[in-house]
């Protein structure tokens, strides 16, 4: 028997014709093809390793206790008796508004005498004694850390109030606030000069506000230097505040540090980049070239969350990952 009738009878035998098995051949060939691809495009994007850039600037940063000065004017008490608050600690007041009053016994009766605000600005009744220090060099040699211990332990209260006692002060909240801190000479790159804008994230508050470093001394003992900061603002809560926990900061563009496996020259070979994802579809981005160090290239970041293909060699543009 020939061949074309063993095909002929073959298809008598299943009740088909030739058009229907040419028709369901192909229907099973374009089966096992799209299930052949889908099977390696799920291998091969297995395969595809990738690094997702979590931010474009390198957070550098030195933390300790911070003094922060402000200027303040006192209220002073003449009379001895008991203190009651008309204005809240940390609220304002206006200038020549009662802050508060004190109730003085005589030998006939008892009388009140009220007390105003010198200036415009915060009410603060937590008098440390340091209000009278008015120069970096006042301050310099204070023990921060110690400040602040004793600070967090602090639970008086004054209720009675002396004659000639420091009772309240006004705290002027636009005129500047400075910060002093004790920095270790190795983490002094962190701001390499006067006149430098970092940034001061105060941890007890959850507060963080610019700052410019104003100067920088050495200490006698040689392992640390006295700097002082000028804030560009600083909230209410902040200003009552004496001895705070600070982390000084400043945020560099990051430098990528990319093997030269992961690197795809453009189309003229000059220019250098990488594949990365856009939406899930693979495309090709451009690379600053900082430096060159053998097998690695140190190029400017590309913007957080960009992810980057790492073996470029297993897709093309375009693909869909």
């Amino acid at each position: 028997m020939r061949v074309n009738e063993k095909i002929q009878s073959s298809i008598k035998r299943t009740g088909l014709d030739l058009p229907q098995v040419i028709i369901i051949g192909l229907i099973l060939f374009i089966l096992i093809w799209f299930i052949g691809n889908g099977v390696y495009n799920l291998v091969n994007t297995a395969l595809v390793r990738t690094y997702e850039i979590e931010s474009e600037f390198e957070r550098r940063s030195i933390q300790g206790m911070g003094f922060l000065r402000t200027e303040n004017n006192m209220i002073q008490s003449d009379i001895l008796g008991e203190i009651k608050p008309i204005k809240r600690e940390g609220t304002r007041v206006a200038k020549n508004h009662v802050v508060f009053s004190v109730a003085g016994n005589t030998a006939e009766n008892t009388s009140k005498k009220e007390f105003y605000a010198p200036i415009s600005g915060l009410v603060s009744y937590h008098i440390d004694g340091y209000e009278l220090l008015k120069t970096a060099d006042d301050i310099r040699g204070l023990d921060f850390n110690r400040m602040y211990e004793v600070e967090k332990s602090s639970t008086k209260k004054t209720v009675v109030s002396e004659k000639g006692e420091r009772v309240a002060k006004v705290i002027d909240n636009l005129k500047p606030v400075l910060l002093y801190m004790n920095v270790p000479k190795l983490q002094k790159p962190v701001f390499a000069k006067v006149g430098d804008i970092v940034r001061v994230d105060f941890k007890d508050l959850g507060e963080t506000t610019k700052a410019t470093v104003v100067s920088m001394k050495d200490n006698p003992d040689g392992k640390t230097i006295f700097c002082e900061f000028e804030l560009v603002s600083a909230s209410d809560k902040l200003l009552t505040n004496r001895v705070l926990n600070a982390e000084i900061y400043i945020l560099k563009e990051a430098v990528l540090e990319i093997s030269a496996g992961t690197i795809v020259p453009a189309d003229d070979k000059k220019t250098l980049g990488v594949f990365v994802l856009n939406d899930g579809i693979v495309a090709w981005r451009p690379l600053e070239v900082i430096d060159q160090q053998g097998e690695l290239y140190y190029c400017k970041s590309l913007p957080e969350k960009t992810v980057i293909i790492l073996n470029p060699d297993r897709v093309k543009v375009g693909d869909i990952m």
